[in-house]
């Protein structure tokens, strides 16, 4: 950061070598100095988007035109005596109304004021509606096949042994006094398990299958004084466990709740052949196959909810970064969650903390309208990052002061040799963001950076060309969204940039000045301030991103992410 901000020295310097002198005064023709001002809008305002008035004053001026900078069409301004005004068309984001005039010498005198435009909400609210996610039927797949990885034999054969004995009764039979008999289940296995979520409106249908069932089990008693102690076994072709699986929040919580749990046993049979002939085996065998079967269906209550509501919980991307020394805190909270026929759709809200002393005037972050963002429903998970969270990430920073900042020689940050070229020895370069960066959608369907009224200030006292500048910066840069790393990077491109000469004792108009530094900007400068910024992806408990993709919502007002898990 120092390195960067240091190059923003360099080229004032030349430029300043290059030419800033006084211009011509035209002494054997003098004409009245011209007097050029805007009074509205005021310098860093925040305005409504739409059409805007533009007024000010102007002595000794030909004409005077209004527009918007850099590329905007002029349009003639009204005059009235000293009074003049216009309109210009201010769009959402940032705007820089310029108003130039022609004085008696020819010359082209503008006023150039940066503006931030739209609707803006409280900071401190936090953010409705920030991310959209969807877990599509690819995504409940994979999902399926984690539940299914947690449901082994061994588990199920340990809760099974932990109900022995699981059936006890004595009788008469055919003559005889008494018999007693017991049964203990031994072991259950079964192939690997297939676990599929299918979505339809309002609910999932859970759909469990252990194929090649199989229970071995121990009978044990006596008939008539004599012991006996034999095995038998029950198996199935499969177990096929079905429920119905609503998903709702709670208090910001994602909960699961399982309903219509039942268990079906394919192609049963069991041989009891060994036993004592005149015991019912039927009875001991219907009481171990509805244990398996109430076993089973108490384990998938039992690790279906837990697991799928762990999972779904993990789309959570809360998380802390850091933005030049500053920690940002993203705080988010299930606000609603809805199943349908292709999927699991959840919503969630963010707060943004950060901290920040000192007062600012402002009227909030840019607010995006309320609009539902079109989530694709193929991928394996999807979501859509509301513009408002970016904007509030931005506006928290710019409140924090992280556009604030100053390199001097006197602490030593600002080496002394890149003021050579100014022919001074000491000096300082500082910046004050008097309005917050934004983000929105460009007329190219482009996700793009704006910022206006960063007022960058060089002071070289006994400085040989002069003591003092302070130019203002706005800026309009494309941003490029990308998945990487399991993150959504956001990285800026080329900017477009206007500046504005608003002091300077270097011997030459504010205009006239601004026109040289136009050609020479510190782009790095102003990217570094702003860097990459990165929120790291919704994903499966588990299961890491694979890949993905980031592009712009149809809405105007969301990014959206697809991700393929592995």
């Amino acid at each position: 950061m120092r390195a960067s901000l240091l190059c923003f020295a360099a080229p004032a310097m030349l430029l300043g070598l290059a030419g800033c002198g006084k211009k011509d005064a035209n002494a054997g023709n003098p004409v009245p100095d011209a007097v050029f001002a805007m009074t509205t809008p005021e310098v860093a305002a925040w305005t409504s988007a739409g059409q805007a008035q533009v007024t000010g004053t102007a002595q000794n001026v030909e004409s005077v035109s209004v527009l918007l900078a850099p590329n905007g069409a002029a349009s003639d301004a009204a005059r009235t005596g000293e009074d003049w005004k216009g309109k210009v068309d201010l769009a959402r984001g940032v705007n820089v109304v310029e108003a130039q005039a022609v004085d008696g010498n020819g010359d082209t005198l503008f006023v150039r004021h940066g503006v931030i435009s739209g609707d803006f909400a409280n900071p401190d609210d936090g953010v409705s509606d920030a991310l959209a996610v969807r877990v599509n039927q690819s995504g409940l797949d994979k999902v399926g096949t984690m539940v299914a990885d947690y449901m082994t034999p061994a588990l199920i054969t340990s809760s099974a042994t932990a109900m022995n004995p699981v059936y006890t009764d004595s009788y008469g039979v055919w003559g005889w006094d008494a018999v007693t008999v017991s049964a203990d289940i031994d072991n259950i296995s079964f192939d690997t398990p297939q676990i599929q979520f299918t979505p339809s409106s309002g609910l999932l249908t859970l759909t469990a299958t252990l194929p090649n069932l199989l229970v071995n089990a121990n009978a044990y008693g006596d008939v008539v004084g004599i012991d006996f102690d034999e095995d038998l076994s029950m198996s199935a072709s499969s177990a096929v466990i079905t429920a119905s699986v609503s998903v709702d929040v709670v208090d910001g919580a994602i909960r699961v709740t399982l309903t219509n749990c039942s268990v079906d046993l394919k192609d049963f049979a069991y041989d009891t052949s060994l036993l004592p002939g005149d015991i019912e085996s039927y009875i001991l065998v219907d009481t171990i196959r509805s244990t398996v079967e109430e076993m089973l269906v108490t384990k998938i209550n039992e690790m279906v909810p837990d697991l799928l509501s762990s999972t779904l919980a993990g789309l959570d991307p809360s998380f802390s970064t850091d933005i030049l020394g500053h920690t940002v805190d993203m705080a988010f909270g299930f606000a609603d969650a809805s199943i349908d026929t292709k999927g699991i759709a959840l919503d969630l809200d963010v707060d943004v903390g950060m901290d920040y002393t000192g007062a600012r005037t402002y009227a909030g972050y840019l607010s995006a309208p309320k609009v539902s963002p079109t989530i694709d429903t193929h991928s394996d998970i999807a979501a859509g990052f509301s513009d408002n969270v970016l904007n509030m990430v931005l506006f928290q920073a710019w409140r924090a002061g992280v556009l604030d900042m100053s390199l001097s020689t006197t602490d030593g940050s600002l080496d002394p040799a890149m003021l050579i070229l100014l022919k001074a020895d000491e000096g300082t370069i500082s910046t004050s963001a008097s309005l917050p960066p934004v983000l929105v959608q460009s007329s190219n369907g482009q996700a793009q950076v704006q910022m206006s009224e960063m007022l960058v200030t060089i002071d070289t006292p006994g400085g040989g060309l002069g003591e003092h500048i302070v130019v203002a910066m706005s800026l309009w840069v494309d941003v490029q969204m990308v998945i990487e790393d399991g993150s959504l990077v956001l990285s800026l491109g080329e900017p477009t940039i206007v500046m504005d000469v608003r002091e300077s004792d270097w011997g030459a108009s504010n205009e006239a000045t601004t026109n040289l530094l136009s050609d020479a900007l510190p782009i790095d400068v102003i990217l570094m301030l702003l860097g990459d910024i990165s929120f790291p992806l919704p994903s499966l408990y588990g299961i890491t991103v694979d890949s993905g993709a980031a592009d712009r919502d149809a809405s105007g007002y969301y990014t959206d992410a697809t991700v393929y898990l592995q």
